[in-house]
């Protein structure tokens, strides 16, 4: 059975980036969303071309996801995307790009490989996740209130309301020859 929630995808290899756009549709009853939004700490702005890059020997795969924390890692503010509704019967599209050499990039590597060095790879296949969830019921915590931003509605979530709520649409990879960057543990 074809799930109600579809992902379209535009993948484009240019010399700079990795282009990335999506049109995702709500075919359901109800309204979901899209967690492809986040907030930059640092920069202190939403970041346009905000993504995760997960590079396994040739194969590489940019996300849009909240990434799971390793077991036993205690965090203050583990690193949570935002949702924009797609509304029942509506698509809502997006688009970023992530600049080459493709670099690999997960917010806990810090904490799983410290000290860990960067190795050049050849990057053969690259591929798109985005993570979707559905609306929280009411009343939510004050922590998880809608906010709007440049005239787009947003869900912020906590990390707990969130962990194991997401489901993902994935694109089909693209064959690319390009450069990747990995992290590697000391030693090897």
């Amino acid at each position: 059975m074809q799930s109600p929630i579809q992902m379209r995808t535009q993948l484009e290899v240019t010399p700079e980036a990795m282009q990335i756009s999506y049109v995702v549709r709500n075919e359901s009853t109800e309204p979901i969303l899209l967690l492809d939004t986040h907030w930059n700490r640092k920069a202190k702005a939403f970041d346009p071309d905000w993504a995760l890059v997960e590079i396994r020997g040739s194969k590489a795969l940019i996300k849009r996801i909240m990434e799971t924390k390793p077991k036993g890692l205690m965090i203050e503010h583990p690193p949570v995307p935002y949702g924009r509704e797609v509304a029942p019967g509506a698509s809502l599209e997006g688009k970023f790009s992530v600049p080459f050499p493709l670099t690999a990039f997960n917010p806990y590597d810090f904490y799983v490989m410290p000290g860990a060095t960067a190795r050049e790879v050849d990057v053969t296949d690259i591929g798109f996740m985005l993570a979707w969830t559905t609306v929280p019921p009411e009343p939510v915590d004050r922590s998880m209130a809608k906010l709007v931003r440049d005239g787009i509605t947003l869900q912020p979530f906590t990390y707990y309301f969130l962990d194991g709520k997401q489901r993902f649409l994935t694109s089909e990879p693209v064959k690319v020859q390009v450069k990747g960057i990995v992290k590697v543990p000391l030693g090897k």
